[in-house]
């Protein structure tokens, strides 16, 4: 093995894991709930939700996640699909295979190519905010 790929194997399993958000894993694939859903904690979501969700750290929707209703909270990562608005006093980011259908009220948007989103968008706050109509083509 040339020295090259040993450096970069061992930046993959020492240093990467040390780079990725400590998160608490919130629900995983399979799982679905109805109601109303609240979370201190920072966490990834994995399974299906059928209500709204109100989350006081950052959340990250893993591809394959779904939520039908609101989402509240401080910041979100959307890689799966959300049916509902989103109001985040922080950043949402919509990922790559994202979808979003509903109103995003945000501090910042980052949405990376390949997500998805209809509805209407508005970023920052009351005096310098900015609120546009999207429609993604699909």
């Amino acid at each position: 093995m040339s020295l090259l790929k040993k450096i970069f194997n061992l930046r993959r399993q020492v240093v990467a894991p040390l780079l990725k958000p400590r998160l608490t894993q919130l629900t995983t694939a399979g799982v679905s709930l109805r109601g109303t859903a609240r979370t201190t904690a920072a966490g990834y979501f994995g399974g299906g939700l059928e209500g709204d969700l109100h989350a006081e750290g950052e959340l990250w929707l893993e591809p394959g996640g779904h939520i039908t209703g609101h989402l509240r909270g401080t910041a979100f990562s959307i890689e799966g699909r959300v049916l509902g608005d989103i109001e985040a006093t922080g950043e949402v980011a919509l990922k790559d295979h994202s979808t979003v259908r509903g109103n995003i009220t945000a501090g910042a948007l980052l949405v990376v190519p390949g997500a998805r989103f209809t509805g209407l968008l508005a970023i920052g706050g009351d005096e310098h905010s900015l609120a546009l109509n999207l429609k993604s083509k699909s």
